[in-house]
């Protein structure tokens, strides 16, 4: 449902009690991996940047293993996962570990990081009707919006560019009047008044009632199963 929505090499030697304790992921990991991912680094070297960091391993091979994907059978090693997921959906998982590492240090940083994913999937999926070929930047931009609101902005723009995060990304999130600075706006809009804000909402998108309401159930739900996945 809608309603309530507004409220809303590597791993090897890991051992399944680590699950249950918190995980602390290396920033500087994170950043070398992303810039690895955009530079096509091939999977083994990949894989052994990734084994630097064993938590980082683990929640990769916990993420391929989830209900996201749904496989029939259990993915074991860094590289199989690499092949399986692809570089741009490995990338944006990275990058979303990346602004949950950097929001830990805030305060109420559990509802920051719910925040800014379920505004991410908000993001990405209306953009999937306005501009499909943005959709992946649309995600980026709502992830780390929230960030924007943390950090100082040369702070945050020099971590995105260490990431090797698109200028359009970094256009939208500075910019208001870009595409995906607008439909930011749209967003934070529909945050502040909730499911009273449909109708307003599918105005200022220019698409029915029943896209909107879709869009906004599938944003729930994708963003309910990558929480699970958040250390």
């Amino acid at each position: 449902m809608v309603m309530g929505f507004e409220s809303l090499a590597g791993g090897g030697n890991i051992k399944k009690e680590d699950s249950d304790t918190k995980i602390k992921l290396k920033k500087e990991i994170l950043l070398q991996v992303s810039k690895a991912l955009f530079e096509g680094k091939e999977p083994k070297e990949l894989a052994k940047l990734i084994s630097l960091d064993p938590g980082l391993a683990f929640l990769l091979l916990k993420y391929i293993n989830s209900a996201f994907f749904s496989l029939r059978k259990e993915i074991k090693s860094i590289e199989a996962a690499l092949a399986y997921l692809g570089y741009k959906n490995l990338r944006n998982y990275i990058l979303t570990l990346l602004a949950s590492h950097l929001l830990e240090s805030t305060e109420n940083a559990k509802e920051k990081i719910e925040k800014a994913i379920k505004r991410a999937f908000l993001m990405k999926n209306f953009c999937l009707y306005l501009s499909p070929e943005h959709s992946d930047e649309a995600y980026l931009v709502g992830l780390f919006s929230v960030l924007a609101e943390e950090l100082p902005k040369d702070e945050l723009i020099n971590t995105l560019r260490q990431a090797m995060v698109s200028e359009y990304v970094i256009s939208g999130l500075r910019d208001e009047n870009s595409m995906l600075g607008k439909l930011l706006s749209i967003i934070k809009e529909f945050e502040d008044y909730g499911i009273s804000y449909i109708n307003k909402l599918v105005e200022k998108l220019n698409l029915d009632k029943n896209t909107v309401i879709q869009a906004l159930q599938k944003s729930e739900q994708e963003a309910s199963e990558l929480l699970k996945l958040i250390p």
